[in-house]
């Protein structure tokens, strides 16, 4: 299993970056090691992610940073085909989909 950051880390910290520009390094460290993520199949987060290894561009992270709901909607969205291989039903999908919003809300990512 890996861990997948929906949206990406790196989309979250140049959030972090624009919306709060005072937080040092250590702040910005300390709010992505809690961000909202999932537990995902490697073989999914790798096939299915928009985010995955090199694929993250900068234009992709810019995007996701300026709206994080869009973010979290198209990243989670991407990766229901490899879920439903693996056996994830649409039910448990859509579950998964509110948990994140609700922890992001939470957070205060929107």
């Amino acid at each position: 299993m890996d861990i997948d950051h929906i949206p990406s880390r790196k989309a979250l910290e140049a959030h972090l970056e624009i919306d709060f520009p005072d937080l040092t390094k250590q702040e910005i460290n300390r709010v992505l090691n809690r961000a909202p993520s999932i537990a995902i199949p490697a073989s999914v987060h790798q096939k299915f992610s928009e985010t995955y290894g090199g694929q993250n561009s900068k234009q992709k992270r810019d995007e996701d940073a300026s709206d994080i709901f869009r973010a979290i909607e198209s990243n989670f969205q991407v990766l229901k085909e490899g879920l439903n291989s693996a056996g994830v039903s649409d039910v448990e999908f859509e579950r998964a989909l509110k948990q994140l919003h609700s922890l992001s809300k939470t957070q205060g990512w929107y």
